[in-house]
């Protein structure tokens, strides 16, 4: 078995019909009325390939009682988005949460949009990553990091990151977006320049 902890943001697909115990509280509401169901205490449904957007996870020791995960229904952002999630144009914009037990042994798969972008940022920003390190220590580090994961969007980081893109485009719509001229800002300019370069000639090869 893999271990996978999903990040705040990712994208999970249901790989079957999924029931569990939607409980009279607040933050299900939304769920309640999409469903039309009574406010109490009842075992609902949600169909196979529903995408759902993880919100919050909430896990504390000693009150395993309360652990639980918060989904979001993300709406469709465009057509494409609409012919690979048609489900999703009728759940969207519902939160609601679920206790981890109920959760564990479900049916997931990962939404993945474009498998050789994402494989091949992550492979870039952790060789950066080491990069910066060795030569400039944990402060510039961190900061540099912070400066990627500003360019990557709210809510968008290395372990959620999912994007219908290609490679060389991501990495220019990156590019386009840094504005800070300083030391750490060139770096990322000059390290995203080579690899779109890089990328480029790998693919003519």
């Amino acid at each position: 078995m893999q271990l996978f902890i999903p990040d705040i943001g990712t994208l999970v697909k249901l790989e079957q019909d999924w029931q569990f115990t939607l409980y009279d509280e607040y933050k299900n509401i939304s769920l309640f009325q999409k469903l039309n169901k009574k406010r109490e205490n009842q075992i609902i449904e949600l169909p196979k390939d529903l995408v759902l957007k993880i919100d919050r996870i909430y896990i504390k020791k000693g009150l395993s009682q309360f652990s639980s995960i918060t989904f979001r229904i993300p709406k469709p952002k465009n057509k494409r988005e609409e012919e690979e999630m048609p489900l999703n144009k009728i759940y969207s914009g519902v939160m609601f949460w679920v206790k981890l037990h109920e959760i564990n042994g479900t049916e997931f798969s990962i939404v993945l949009k474009n498998e050789e972008t994402k494989k091949f940022f992550e492979k870039f920003y952790f060789e950066m990553e080491r990069d910066v390190i060795e030569k400039f220590g944990l402060q510039k580090c961190t900061k540099l990091m912070a400066q990627i994961n500003f360019l990557l969007g709210s809510g968008v980081n290395i372990n959620n990151l999912s994007t219908h893109e290609n490679y060389d485009q991501f990495l220019d719509k990156l590019l386009k977006r840094i504005k800070e001229n300083d030391f750490m800002s060139e770096y990322i300019h000059t390290s995203i320049k080579k690899e779109i370069r890089d990328y480029k000639i790998s693919k003519l090869i």
